[in-house]
């Protein structure tokens, strides 16, 4: 990308941990040359026969009804809402460039390594396009980042880059003959459907001489990978002008509009500002949606400054109905330094994991501290742009998730430990929650000003586009009503861009640092102790807000879990799994809203645990209980399920303490649209380390 790019990042705390060597030899690995790529053709190595297939995914769900009640992650307790918002036509789309380091670290490894705190990515609700990318000839993206993406229904593509003097030869070697640029076609379409790739992605970093040839070479990429990649993409940078020259245009414009007419999109370099995004939309037309502007999240040159304050790009943005792409969120991980790490974890001091004595750091898991760091910094950082997009799920049956992240400081199997040492391998990620952060746990604080409430503290969530808040200031955001009238902590501005200071191509450039807040909490969060499958499971509490407000707000809420949309003829088979934490007398709910046959028709189920009977609320709703393991349904169920589906049948109690509950929803030509759950009071914890849906099994 731009010459900014080169510039040595910050050593972060990731060069202190060193890549593990994987259980296995084979490793993920890109193309160097021309070569290269003809060998590769011939030989495809072995794990690309382990690559999946794109799964399907629900049509996106509007911002706006997201965030009618306030938050996105969890709702008021009652009434369970329903979706009546129309989804766009043609919606903007999210893509994330991800670039870290160069790539083909930990994620290299076929069968993972031993490094738990290795990056990893579980947003995938919220884009739609992702792309592995590195400085080599040719990225083809390895086998985890594949399947995990086409798990959660998220088109991947590889990169084809050159750069400078090598990558001018580079070019002119496979634009020398018709011949030669119509091989080098066939084999990266060759390579596409060997991999599973569903596009590429063309950097071309280095001037052109034969221009008009680079704009063939990409038209006849584009026509072939569509006739032999059903649905299959090609994105062009923003690099070389039609002249050939190399020339970072920062928008759409008429320098680069013969790339972009050539193929799917253009992916803008990030230097732009207010005025590149005005020219561009005239230049686009109806295609705006497949200009993807850059934004990149380190900040270099760039609206607004990136990292936390990466949403003031992303909001101008989607104000102007284009499309995102988000250049190296790993920042979250790589941007870590060593004395983050060490404050992090004496404001955890309650965890005895994260104890910190500076004078005896063996006492001091670091590795343990920056996973949770991280996703503390993933989820902040996340949370400030999900206002701004789209948000998808899972649409394939049957269905289930464990919510494992790809990692864990141990294995488990039906909740039983089957190994005891840190593990890392995305292949095992399973499909992720639509929404998995919530705001309230921790605080960003803006370094420069310092900014403080009375009480000393800060809180902030991007405001919602439909906000008429102080032009537009990003301001703190509450759970609902209740919660903003009967909280003291202040709403705190973290941009202040007044008419006398804002100026109007240089945004305010704010720094701001995240920190967990200990006095307030709650809602959904990963919990890396136990899980019934993987490295961790979901742990659901309920709100804990200042103690001198504890009485005035309502604690049970509404955690989304999956936006999702479930098509069936004649009936589902509901379960989920769950673990009491430390004996407490909490239970959970599943809440499954469903759309009849009549498209205007919506409905909610109450899938309720053992204690339903103590919710002491009114609510316009079905409720079903769990079939009971004594009787014959039960036996019935458990005969289909071993015949049909043996990989969704557990027995109702286990040895480590999880209880698995099975529900028979019978509700002909209907659609699961949205599956949430509630706790039954604000007594405790529980852990929910598994769901899954089948349709259409034999009747019992």
């Amino acid at each position: 990308m731009s010459e900014e790019r080169e510039e040595t990042r910050r050593d972060g705390a990731m060069a202190a941990s060193a890549s593990a060597s994987a259980s296995a030899s084979e490793e993920c690995a890109p193309v160097d040359s021309l070569r290269d790529l003809e060998l590769l053709v011939r030989a495809p190595p072995r794990w690309a026969s382990a690559t999946s297939s794109l799964s399907r995914r629900c049509p996106p769900r509007p911002t706006s009804a997201l965030y009618s009640h306030g938050h996105a992650c969890h709702l008021p307790l009652s009434p369970t809402p329903t979706p009546s918002t129309p989804t766009p036509s043609n919606p903007p789309r999210t893509l994330l460039c991800h670039d870290m380091k160069n790539g083909y670290h930990d994620d290299r490894f076929v069968d993972g390594s031993n490094d738990h705190s290795a990056y990893l990515f579980y947003h995938w609700a919220a884009i739609d396009i992702f792309i592995y990318f590195s400085h080599h000839f040719i990225t083809i993206p390895p086998l985890c980042w594949i399947n995990v993406a086409h798990k959660h229904g998220v088109q991947i593509l590889g990169t084809i880059i050159t750069e400078w003097d090598q990558g001018f030869k580079i070019c002119e070697e496979f634009l020398e003959t018709k011949e030669k640029m119509q091989t080098f076609v066939s084999q990266l379409v060759s390579v596409a459907k060997h991999f599973k790739l569903d596009g590429w992605f063309l950097n071309v970093e280095n001037k052109v001489d034969k221009v008009q040839d680079l704009l063939e070479f990409l038209k006849c990429l584009t026509k072939e990978m569509h006739e032999n990649v059903p649905g299959s993409i090609v994105l062009w940078y923003d690099s070389v002008t039609i002249s050939g020259s190399l020339s970072w245009q920062n928008c759409l414009n008429n320098n680069n509009k013969d790339f972009f007419d050539a193929c799917d999109g253009i992916f803008t370099n990030y230097c732009w500002n207010l005025t590149h995004l005005e020219n561009s939309l005239a230049v686009a037309g109806e295609r705006k949606n497949d200009v993807f502007f850059g934004a990149d999240v380190w900040g270099r040159n760039f609206w607004g400054g990136g990292c936390f304050n990466t949403a003031e790009a992303v909001k101008e943005i989607h104000k102007n109905g284009f499309s995102i792409a988000l250049f190296a969120p790993a920042w979250t991980h790589e941007g870590i330094e060593i004395g983050d790490i060490f404050k992090y974890a004496r404001k955890m001091i309650r965890d005895s994991k994260f104890y910190v004595d500076e004078k005896h750091h063996n006492s001091f898991d670091m590795k343990c501290a920056l996973k949770s760091y991280f996703i503390l910094r993933e989820n902040a950082f996340w949370s400030t742009l999900w206002p701004y997009l789209n948000t998808r799920g899972p649409t394939e049956l049957p269905f289930h998730s464990f919510f494992c992240l790809g990692a864990g400081e141990k294995k488990r199997l039906n909740g039983k430990v089957v190994g005891d040492k840190t593990w890392f391998n995305l292949r095992e990620q399973q499909y992720q929650i639509s929404i998995p952060h919530c705001s309230i746990n921790f605080i960003l604080v803006d370094e420069d000003a310092k900014v403080e409430t009375e009480s000393k503290e800060t809180k902030s969530i991007v405001a919602d586009d439909t906000s008429d808040i102080n032009n537009d200031d990003r301001v703190k955001r509450n759970i609902n009503a209740d919660i903003e009238q009967n909280c003291t902590c202040q709403v705190v501005q973290l941009e202040t861009a007044s008419p006398q200071n804002k100026v109007r191509n240089k945004p305010i450039v704010k720094k701001f640092n995240v920190k967990p807040d200990n006095e307030q909490h709650g809602c959904s969060s990963y919990y890396t102790e136990d899980s019934f499958y993987g490295g961790n499971c979901i742990k659901i509490s309920p709100l804990k807000l200042k103690k001198q407000h504890q009485n005035d707000v309502q604690h049970r809420i509404v955690v989304r879990l999956f936006i999702c949309e479930f098509e069936c003829r004649h009936n589902f088979i509901v379960y989920y799994i769950i673990k009491h934490c430390d004996k407490s007398e909490q239970d959970l709910n599943l809440l499954i809203s469903m759309k009849g046959k009549q498209m205007d028709k919506f409905f909610d189920i109450v899938l309720c645990g053992e204690n339903f009977l103590n919710i002491k609320d009114n609510r316009d709703s079905s409720i079903l209980y769990p079939i009971n393991f004594d009787n014959d349904d039960f036996k019935n169920l458990k005969a289909n399920l071993i015949t049909y589906f043996p990989s969704y049948y557990y027995t109702s109690n286990n040895d480590a303490g999880w209880q698995i509950r099975y529900y028979n929803l019978k509700f002909p030509d209907s659609s699961i649209i949205n599956i949430n759950c509630e706790l039954i009071n604000d007594k405790g914890e529980i852990l929910l380390g598994g769901l899954g849906i089948i349709n259409d099994i034999p009747p019992f």
